[in-house]
């Protein structure tokens, strides 16, 4: 049957970026609000409610605003939780091991880390303060010393250090030891990068346009593992075998090139290959995770300037399809991904800075 042309131009008005056409794999994002100026988002069962819970970090509020999952991809408002000055990043983990998940914050206006332990009912007491090097930009949680408790480390931009901290077990981390990196620590990954089945630590080196590496010595003790040059202005990094080869790569965006860059990893510890691939504008986040059900690992990207996030499509050999943008709010600031309606299906989170709001996309 022949359409006539002007349904199709209608059609196309309807959509006229094309942004939740069909074939896409998310559909259209809902907002929820937040704090003043959200930075950064997590994804975590804070209830044991067996669904996932949102945090969102406010930096202006100086707030964890936790928003409660209804199991069908929505949510409620739950609380907030005081930080430090300046919070700008999360990580979550049982840091007390009672059973349920607490949260460790980066306060890059104090030079602290805040954890926040959990009841195990979506609330949490007061926070806990554990000091580290300047201006930390970035906390990650995982067991950095093989003694199967979660250990931190923070990225500190203001002395060009990260910071470990490792846990005891009871939710103090009494034990810190600095490391020198490049210019301007941003970000961080933790992976097995020279195959010695120890965790080490990647490194957004944002002023020093590269990715510094700290390798394991073993009971949570690092030694600098060499830098490698990336675009202009890495702002953030993510760590997984992009290849299929059983190395872990890393990818870090650039916020002034508008760039992914991929390096390809070997079992030594060192860096190949190198493919840049376009992202959108100001690019302020990555992550990595199958969000397309295909096996191959894929890359999604906050982007700041555009007001969107970038989905590149992973082939299975480290290289990228793409990018497809999804637009969101004003000033996207973090992305991750998730399970959140319990469908299998890993959706998107994005925390927008300046709308004060996270836009949840749900995976078709």
């Amino acid at each position: 049957m022949r359409i006539p042309v002007i349904l199709l131009l209608a059609a196309m008005l309807a959509c006229p970026t094309g942004v939740y056409a069909a074939g896409r794999l998310f559909g259209n994002p809902v907002d929820y609000p937040t704090g003043v100026r959200p930075r950064a988002v997590v994804a975590a069962d804070f209830n044991n409610d067996r669904a996932n819970d949102l945090a969102v970090i406010n930096e202006t509020s100086q707030s964890v605003s936790i928003l409660i999952g209804r199991g069908d991809g929505t949510f409620g408002f739950g609380s907030d939780n005081g930080t430090g000055r300046g919070p700008v990043s999360i990580a979550v983990a049982d840091f007390d091991g009672d059973g349920a998940v607490d949260i460790a914050v980066a306060d890059k206006g104090s030079d602290t880390v805040s954890v926040l332990m959990g009841y195990g009912n979506g609330k949490f007491r007061g926070k806990w303060d554990f000091s580290v090097g300047k201006k930390p930009a970035f906390v990650i949680a995982a067991d950095l010393d093989g003694d199967g408790r979660p250990d931190l480390a923070t990225a500190n931009s203001g002395d060009n250090t990260v910071s470990v901290l490792i846990g005891s077990g009871d939710g103090a981390f009494n034990l810190r030891q600095d490391y020198e990196v490049g210019k301007q620590p941003v970000s961080l990954a933790v992976a097995d990068f020279n195959s010695d089945r120890l965790p080490d630590i990647a490194v957004a080196d944002y002023s020093g346009g590269s990715v510094s590496l700290l390798l394991n010595n073993t009971g949570g003790a690092f030694r600098q593992g060499g830098s490698f040059k990336t675009g202009s202005g890495p702002v953030s990094i993510a760590a997984a075998d992009f290849d299929g080869d059983r190395q872990p790569d890393v990818a870090t965006v650039g916020a002034l090139t508008g760039k992914v860059t991929v390096l390809r990893g070997t079992p030594t510890g060192r860096f190949g290959d190198r493919q840049d691939y376009d992202a959108g504008r100001a690019p302020s986040a990555i992550t990595a995770t199958d969000l397309d059900r295909d096996g191959n690992l894929d890359i999604a990207v906050s982007n700041s300037g555009g007001g969107s996030v970038s989905v590149l499509l992973g082939m299975g050999n480290g290289m990228f399809q793409g990018p497809d943008e999804y637009y969101v709010g004003t000033s996207p600031s973090y992305v991750t991904a998730a399970d959140l309606n319990g469908d299998g299906l890993l959706d998107l989170v994005v925390t927008n800075a300046q709308s004060n709001t996270v836009s949840v996309f749900i995976s078709r």
